[in-house]
């Protein structure tokens, strides 16, 4: 979907994970099909683990993972107003005065903000059964469930999207999945890219925020 950014730029996370796809599929390519164009995408959904190593080992040799904070309101239409959004990225750079970019990024439709691989677990809304991620473990089902929805979201708005559960069999939307580590939903993301501390905002720090931009706030934590 498209989205507005303030700060240096595109969001780097989307650029890596172009790069990353293309890399495993020009470069990598254990299975051996980079000469059939149609089928590109082969390893679009494969385990996060698996996409840094092939990045780690290219010829650079160079670490190419990112961390993200991210903050966004809790009501997934708010928006807050424009005249915030400046006041709001100097407070959040006077936090963070080692990260290397501040963005607010406001998009069109509701979008989910990920966790990237910092996901472990998709917790059911329907029987509340925790399911983890088992990544390394080949074949296993619950990463797969994961993928083929996560699949789901391109082209598709999140509002539209439900799910079969793995545990119980409910139908469920995915908006109402929770998760660890924490995700969400929202069109306002305010974010720092490698903020060079492992801690998220203090609750003081975050009712700031909250202050400037009139509304209630969440933090994601991500890595790329």
């Amino acid at each position: 979907m498209a989205s507005q950014c303030i700060g240096n730029g595109m969001r780097r996370d989307e650029r890596l994970r172009y790069v990353i796809s293309d890399i495993l599929f020009r470069e990598w390519d254990p299975v051996g099909v980079n000469d059939i164009e149609r089928v590109s995408d082969e390893y679009d959904s494969y385990p996060p683990g698996l996409t840094r190593v092939a990045c780690d080992g290219g010829p650079t040799g160079r670490n190419m993972s990112d961390d993200y904070l991210k903050i966004i309101p809790t009501s997934a239409e708010c928006v807050p107003p424009k005249r915030t959004h400046r006041s709001a990225l100097v407070l959040l750079r006077t936090f963070f005065p080692e990260g290397e970019d501040f963005q607010v990024e406001i998009y069109d439709e509701i979008e989910f903000i990920d966790q990237g691989e910092n996901i472990e677990a998709v917790i059911c809304p329907a029987c509340k059964q925790r399911l983890e991620m088992e990544h390394f473990t080949e074949g296993d089902p619950i990463v797969a469930w994961w993928y083929e929805l996560s699949e789901a979201m391109d082209g598709t708005a999140v509002t539209a999207i439900t799910t079969r559960m793995p545990c119980c069999g409910r139908v469920v939307r995915m908006m109402d999945l929770e998760f660890d580590w924490p995700a969400g939903f929202a069109r306002f993301e305010l974010n720092v890219m490698n903020p060079n501390v492992a801690e998220n905002l203090t609750e003081s720090q975050l009712r700031e925020l909250e202050q400037i931009l009139g509304c209630r706030l969440r933090q994601v934590r991500a890595h790329y």
